[in-house]
């Protein structure tokens, strides 16, 4: 704890992260959030998702703390925000084990190489950040926090692990601030407001295509609602956007999920701002699903509803 909290070491951290959402709904929550937090000391906030406004590309080099994904930061850090991001003193990476996937690590590892070459030389040059550029890396799963951490190849990196942390993160984000206390919090499962119970369930393929598996899949989630959820909001988390839509259409026309009227009806006053008709008609009967390929709006209303516990039943696909 001492190298995270009192050092300006580079840090991965293997732990449990209290936050699940799709990474870019998971940027726009932290952005309200942290704007509210740091406001207060003159620190502002920006968020950088595929859904940003043009306005926001002007309000980078005031920012203090840039929230975004890796993605959209291979674009900033391909263009000519360069002097933005060799300021920055510290970078922030969620879910750092995402390296080790065969469609998005590739670029997390063409960003964070790009950064420490950009930071190398600005050192040459004399434009470095007065604080020396610092990495800490967050993961629930990652197995070789060491190995990662020679890869970051900064000095005096060092791997510690955590086994009972609390982090609520982002995705990924990078700030140029002199100093800042991290929330992090040695706990145990005690601590959990609601305990986490275990179940592993096995279906037999009776086809050979792997859509009309899913198709199967979806199919048998009702039943497992009914006998696991205990009549409390559910998160579905599924493997594509097509499937994300099969699962609620199917839970839709196979279950029926009771709530209040008032629920009722905000659901149905919600359902009224929904361009998407096949969602419209899901979000009426307590299903809705949840994608990147939804209009920001949409997504946000979603959210909204199911944090809200006023939506029984949230598919979706990060």
């Amino acid at each position: 704890m001492n190298d995270v909290l009192y050092s300006d070491k580079s840090v991965i951290v293997s732990a449990p992260t209290g936050s699940v959402a799709p990474l870019k709904a998971l940027c726009s929550e932290r952005y309200l959030d942290w704007s509210k937090k740091f406001s207060p000391h003159k620190l502002n906030c920006v968020g950088m998702t595929s859904d940003t406004s043009v306005e926001d590309y002007y309000r980078l080099k005031k920012a203090s703390i840039i929230l975004t994904t890796p993605e959209k930061l291979d674009m900033l850090t391909r263009t000519q925000n360069r002097a933005i991001i060799e300021r920055a003193s510290l970078i922030l990476i969620d879910e750092i084990h995402i390296l080790n996937d065969n469609t998005r690590g590739a670029t997390l590892e063409a960003v964070i190489s790009r950064i420490k070459a950009y930071h190398i030389s600005a050192n040459d040059r004399g434009f470095a950040a007065e604080e020396k550029l610092r990495f800490l890396a967050i993961s629930a799963t990652i197995p070789n926090a060491q190995d990662v951490a020679e890869w970051l190849e900064l000095p005096n990196c060092n791997s510690s692990y955590f086994r009972y942390v609390r982090f609520i993160g982002v995705n990924l984000c990078y700030l140029n601030i002199k100093a800042i206390i991290l929330p992090l919090n040695r706990i145990d499962d005690s601590y959990r407001p609601v305990q986490l119970e275990k179940v592993v369930l096995a279906y037999e393929p009776e086809s050979r295509t792997t859509y009309q598996y899913n198709v199967l899949l979806s199919y048998q989630i009702a039943g497992v609602l009914l006998n696991y959820a205990d009549s409390k909001p559910t998160l579905i988390f599924c493997n594509s956007r097509i499937t994300t839509e099969n699962a609620a259409r199917t839970l839709m026309k196979d279950a029926k999920f009771t709530t209040d009227q008032e629920s009722l009806k905000r659901l149905y006053k919600e359902s009224q701002n929904i361009k998407n008709k096949k969602l419209q008609d899901c979000l009426r009967r307590g299903v809705g699903y949840h994608h990147a390929g939804l209009d920001s709006q949409e997504r946000k209303i979603l959210e909204s509803l199911f944090s809200s516990s006023v939506l029984p039943v949230l598919c979706m696909f990060i």
